[in-house]
């Protein structure tokens, strides 16, 4: 966000605003939100997911926070791409064209989901042979993150790259 903020694409003060959204979901992690936001789904023993069922405004507030938290991790992915393939679609030389691009995009973009759908009891079966491993996982992941973390704040990215 800075650098959109150092080469004038945003406002100092839609630069604010998103840095404050970015602390408070931060924090509300730290908090441990997303451990409740876990507890929602439970695995049981015969590889269904349960969702615990909430009553009331409380499932609507749920609904929400889910979708506002696959929003924060989806919009720098999709926005700029989306951004371009749009811009390129509205500089095509007929509607078809332009039509033909979107749908192209939007095919690379829901098959995946579709596919993802389809195989979610293989997947939740998965995780149940997985589970002993997830805290193994975690740390080295952590660690990596770290370590880039590192590498990139003194420069040496590119070194870490030319090694592969």
């Amino acid at each position: 966000m800075f650098g959109f903020y150092a080469f004038n694409i945003i406002s100092l003060k839609t630069f604010l605003e998103i840095s404050a959204i970015v602390s408070i979901v931060f924090s509300l992690y730290m908090l441990g939100l997303h451990e409740i936001l876990y507890k929602q789904f439970k695995l049981s023993d015969d590889s269904n997911i349960k969702i615990n069922a909430k009553k009331g405004f409380g499932k609507y507030i749920f609904a929400f926070v889910v979708g506002l938290s696959f929003a924060f991790g989806w919009t720098p992915c999709i926005g700029p791409v989306l951004g371009s393939i749009l811009f390129y679609a509205s500089q095509s030389e007929t509607l078809y064209k332009g039509a033909y691009l979107l749908f192209v995009y939007s095919m690379g973009l829901g098959i995946p989901f579709i596919l993802a759908g389809g195989l979610f009891g293989f997947f939740v079966s998965f995780l149940k042979r997985f589970k002993s491993a997830f805290n193994v996982v975690e740390v080295l992941g952590g660690i990596l993150l770290i370590l880039m973390g590192f590498f990139l704040v003194l420069g040496k990215l590119s070194m870490l790259s030319s090694l592969f």
